[in-house]
């Protein structure tokens, strides 16, 4: 299976000279828990944590601090053709939760932990549809040669 396959589209994107608040904002009206930070191309990625720690833990205005200023820098990105195995490698080696997605130079998704999840638990419970009916459904028997009914 790849990225393409699970990943989230469309990207909600912002520049890193807006302002904190603005991000906030826009989380908040496309009901995401990041953006990622474009300036000609990707330069990194703002979470609703990164506002938080960097941001309002600090003291400091988030209507005066800019995207630039709290976002997790040098973000790592897949490739829209990539296996899932490669995200599951980096996800379990590194403390992040989401990774941008590209086609060429071009930003296509995002693919994060939960829609490897979703993906999973949908994957299982197709796999269980069976089982579960050939245990809930008595199944009549035969009695075998020489076996009493």
């Amino acid at each position: 299976m790849k990225v393409r396959d699970v990943m989230t589209t469309p990207v909600d994107a912002i520049p890193p000279v807006a302002a904190v608040a603005e991000a906030a904002r826009e989380m908040q009206r496309t009901g995401v828990g990041c953006l990622v930070v474009m300036d000609g191309g990707i330069i990194g990625i703002v979470t609703d944590r990164d506002i938080v720690l960097r941001c309002v833990a600090q003291g400091r205005s988030p209507e005066q601090t800019l995207v630039r200023d709290v976002m997790s820098r040098d973000a790592r990105v897949v490739d829209a053709d990539d296996d899932l195995e490669e995200v599951f490698d980096i996800f379990g080696h590194n403390a992040f939760r989401r990774l941008p997605v590209v086609d060429g130079q071009a930003v296509v998704g995002l693919v994060t932990v939960d829609d490897l999840l979703l993906r999973a638990h949908h994957m299982i419970s197709g796999l269980l549809g069976p089982i579960s009916m050939e245990t809930l459904v008595p199944r009549s028997r035969r009695p075998a040669a020489g076996e009493r009914p």
